[in-house]
């Protein structure tokens, strides 16, 4: 991946915004910055750069990270000290910082400084990793043709008398056996009335003939996230279930065919809400309809009644309809998908006709 080039992006923002530079604690965005992947660094960009890492990531800085100055520290507890060295130097006189990833007594301390201006900088960095580049497409392609293998293999240890639990560890290692590095996040599986649990975590429950399961997996590449969703039953499924599973499915596929680039995200939200609310569900779908993903699980933008964002090509989006009856069950049916110059390219090919096993 070229870092290089995501930094002079990052560096034109940083100007655009009358910045000297920009201090980088979101480990995400340190990642898309620099390639680095250790769980702990701080990173400067700007007019005197530098990444700043502990002891345990000195090899793996230096092996992962190109074209910008290291300062290795002995100590994790010397990190913010080092930090402050380099940034509080003569040409940093106007310092951007991340407000929702920086904490208030860290913000404190640093602002107590006398010399640099202090300036909110939310979103700048995920304002360039919205759209995607070829590098992250194909990383995020291979997430989710492991992830799409995962599911066929989970539909053979879906049956009565598993638990929730044991079908999502399965999920895990059929994921691992694929290549996938770990989860993209929690292996969701519910089962029963639980299935009316938009995120339902796994328990001892164990799944019975006759019921509904719901699972919500993905795994990761590279750093890049997949996420899929689907909805199937343990037998014959009964007419009511049926009857759901054809809106969500009606809405989802509304959805889809509204995606392009021009479209903002709320535009989207209300196709498939819409069908939805027709069929008298409306209250019953309550999440948004979307969010985009890459690194993190839930980037911006969303598909959301409440943003307005224009949708580019190369933004990567979920699209996940569902209706949650409480105390009867529900349907999810989820695709990760890329906008592209004249609609949208599905990156998920598992199956979506109704699935009774």
């Amino acid at each position: 991946m070229d870092y290089a080039a995501r930094r002079d992006r990052a560096l034109a923002a940083i100007d655009a915004a009358e910045l000297d530079a920009l201090l980088v604690t979101r480990m995400t965005n340190i990642r898309y910055l620099t390639g680095f992947s250790g769980s702990t660094g701080l990173l400067v960009l700007g007019a005197e750069p530098a990444l700043v890492v502990d002891f345990r990531y000195r090899s793996q800085a230096q092996r992962q990270v190109e074209g910008l100055p290291l300062r290795i520290v002995d100590s994790v507890f010397q990190l913010w000290p080092e930090l402050e060295r380099a940034l509080l130097v003569g040409a940093h006189k106007r310092i951007g910082f991340d407000g929702d990833h920086l904490s208030a007594t860290r913000y404190l301390a640093l602002a107590a400084h006398d010399g640099p201006r202090w300036q909110q900088a939310a979103g700048l960095v995920e304002r360039l990793r919205a759209c995607k580049d070829a590098a992250e497409l194909a990383a995020l392609r291979q997430a989710m043709a492991i992830t799409d293998g995962a599911w066929e293999d989970a539909l053979g240890a879906l049956r009565p008398g598993v638990t929730e639990l044991h079908c999502s560890g399965q999920i895990e290692l059929f994921q691992r056996d694929r290549g996938g590095e770990k989860a993209a996040s929690d292996i969701l599986v519910s089962s029963g009335p639980r299935t009316a649990l938009p995120h339902g975590t796994p328990t001892e429950r164990e799944l019975a003939a006759g019921e509904p399961v719901m699972t919500d997996l993905g795994a990761v590449v590279d750093g890049y996230l997949g996420d899929l969703t689907r909805t199937v039953h343990l037998g014959p499924a009964p007419d009511d279930f049926r009857e759901l599973y054809a809106i969500v499915l009606e809405a989802q596929q509304q959805a889809l065919d509204a995606l392009a680039p021009g479209k903002r995200g709320c535009d989207v939200d209300a196709v498939a809400r819409g069908v939805i609310a027709d069929a008298g569900h409306g209250e019953r779908f309550g999440h948004s309809l979307g969010h985009a993903i890459g690194l993190d699980n839930h980037e911006a933008p969303l598909l959301s009644p409440f943003n307005e964002t224009v949708l580019e090509p190369g933004m990567v989006t979920t699209v996940e309809p569902g209706i949650y009856v409480p105390g009867r069950g529900g349907v999810r049916i989820e695709d990760t998908v890329v906008v592209t110059e004249t609609g949208y390219e599905n990156l998920t090919s598992s199956r979506k006709e109704l699935i009774e096993l």
